[in-house]
């Protein structure tokens, strides 16, 4: 206390009739009581600053933060984390499959996706999932106002997704759902709001459905389609080499992995890259001699290499798309296209070898999956668990065929057999089969001899679930051309309709993003 202080008090209290006792005791009291809200403010300071740190730590804060509003909803970081996630995963397969340079190793946030604007991968990601669930909730909302109801079918996918997630939680090793869910889906994910995501999802999808089910075209649409889009119509047959220049991880002494500045990288690239291009300077001479696209694979290590493939041109590699589609190309002409990755690059070798409408039939099948069963449900079957798994197959065959024999029972099988639960609700059915289709009763389904109500049994010995296929075929169907361009119209009118939708369904992004990562 200051002295000025101290002696205008000691005045005011013996003017008051203190003894000087008194007035010492008082004084003493009141700097006692001054220290104490002095440093109890401090303290409580203190208090509130360790409770905030908890509060932030448990992510209260981070799963009440606004991510997104759309529609005038709010939706927090564990609703858009849930699609954030489904988008750089579709990102790092179309990595693993060369369609993209993202790499999964490195954060989002520190790769540029578009190197006109500067644009990350987190961004971008951040984008898509914002304009994916504005997509889904658009439908939702339009399935409402349409009065639409989910059938049998979907409340059942439904019921039974949200009763396997103890199961689930369990096989993955979480003590219970919302710790797999979080696992899963990140850390401000709840069973509430997957529920709620979930329901959104199957509601879009069946209402979905419904649209695209609705959709027909006439014969004259088809033709005119087809006029305007033959580039992507027509089957194109191309041989073609690919070849992949990437710099290969070296290591230290101990083991570690040496990692390359920018400009090593750069340099070590250019020198692989040169590499790599004198082989496929040597594979196109080779191609144009008519050497076989499949042997110089081997022979150079190829990434891929395919002998006179049918490519519908809807799906040719859009780095040699133009080259093939051009008006004056004839058989026998060759070209080198290249793919430019953040640390690869990739060569194309291709040989044009023709194109055409193809009016090929395609094939409608109904199949049925029976598993082989495997030691502890992991592994490759041994040939005895082939040997049961065709078996059963030919048991149930056999049982098919003791009775009517007819599409709808062999249906009713199916769905009481197969292991490919994606086909059961529809009784195994796959349409529109053509040699463009990679199913593992492809050639089965177009062998050429096949006729309405043929039956048999194909060995699957290369999806993730081997085993045998019982098989039904139950017409031959459009030409390939025209289930190419049902699939495309489709897709436009679908397009069309759905962003309608959208248009009436606000979006914007909230502060929440920050709390949403890989």
């Amino acid at each position: 206390m200051s002295t000025s202080r101290e002696t205008r008090i000691r005045q005011e209290l013996a003017n008051k009739g203190y003894t000087e006792k008194q007035i010492m005791k008082k004084i003493e009291a009141d700097e006692s009581r001054r220290h104490t809200i002095k440093y109890g403010f401090g303290a409580l300071a203190f208090v509130i600053v360790f409770a905030a740190m908890l509060v932030y730590n448990s992510g209260i804060i981070q799963s009440k933060a606004v991510a997104a509003t759309i529609d005038g909803v709010d939706y927090n970081a564990g609703y858009m984390q849930y699609y954030y996630g489904s988008v750089a995963e579709n990102e790092v397969y179309a990595a693993y499959n060369g369609q993209s340079a993202f790499n999964p190793g490195i954060d989002p946030s520190e790769q540029i996706q578009d190197k006109e604007t500067g644009t990350t991968y987190h961004d971008y990601f951040i984008a898509q999932s914002l304009e994916t669930a504005q997509s889904t909730i658009a439908l939702c909302k339009a399935a409402d106002a349409a009065g639409f109801v989910l059938d049998e079918e979907a409340l059942k996918v439904q019921s039974d997704a949200m009763a396997s997630l103890s199961t689930q939680a369990i096989v993955n090793g979480f003590s219970n759902v919302e710790g797999y869910l979080q696992g899963t889906y990140g850390p401000y994910m709840t069973i509430e709001i997957f529920e709620n995501l979930f329901e959104q999802q199957v509601i879009s999808a069946y209402y979905s459905r419904q649209y695209l089910e609705s959709l027909e075209y006439s014969s004259d649409e088809y033709d005119a389609y087809y006029t305007e889009n033959k580039n992507v119509l027509d089957s194109y047959e191309l041989s073609h080499v690919l070849l992949r220049a990437e710099v290969e991880d070296k290591t230290d002494a101990d083991g570690k992995k040496i990692e390359l500045t920018e400009e090593e990288l750069k340099a070590a690239l250019a020198e692989v890259n040169a590499t790599v291009s004198a082989q496929a300077d040597e594979i196109e001479t080779a191609l144009k001699a008519d050497e076989n696209a499949e042997e110089l694979g081997k022979k150079y290590d190829a990434f891929g290499a395919y002998e006179s493939e049918q490519v519908v041109g809807s799906v040719v590699n859009t780095s040699y798309a133009e080259w093939a589609m051009d008006a004056d190309r004839k058989a026998g002409d060759t070209t080198i296209a290249t793919y430019e990755g953040a640390d690869f690059t990739m060569y194309y070798v291709v040989k044009f070898e023709g194109r055409a409408q193809d009016n090929t039939a395609t094939a409608d099948i109904r199949h049925m999956l029976i598993a082989a069963e495997l030691d502890d449900g992991v592994g490759i079957p041994t040939e005895a668990q082939y040997a049961a798994s065709k078996e059963k197959a030919e048991k149930i065959l056999a049982e098919w065929n003791a009775g009517d024999a007819t599409e709808d029972s062999f249906a009713a099988l199916v769905t009481a057999n197969t292991a490919d639960t994606a086909s059961a609700a529809s009784g195994g059915l796959l349409t529109g089969i053509s040699a463009n289709s990679n199913y593992v009763v492809t050639d089965w389904s177009l062998d050429e001899s096949r006729t309405v109500g043929d039956a048999g049994i194909v060995k699957n010995d290369k999806s993730n679930i081997k085993g045998h296929h019982v098989v039904y075929f139950q017409a031959w169907g459009e030409p390939v051309w025209k289930i190419t361009a049902e699939s495309a119209m489709i897709e436009a009118d679908f397009t069309a309709w759905s962003q309608a939708l959208v248009a009436d369904v606000t979006a914007t992004l909230g502060s929440g993003t920050k709390h949403i990562s890989m």
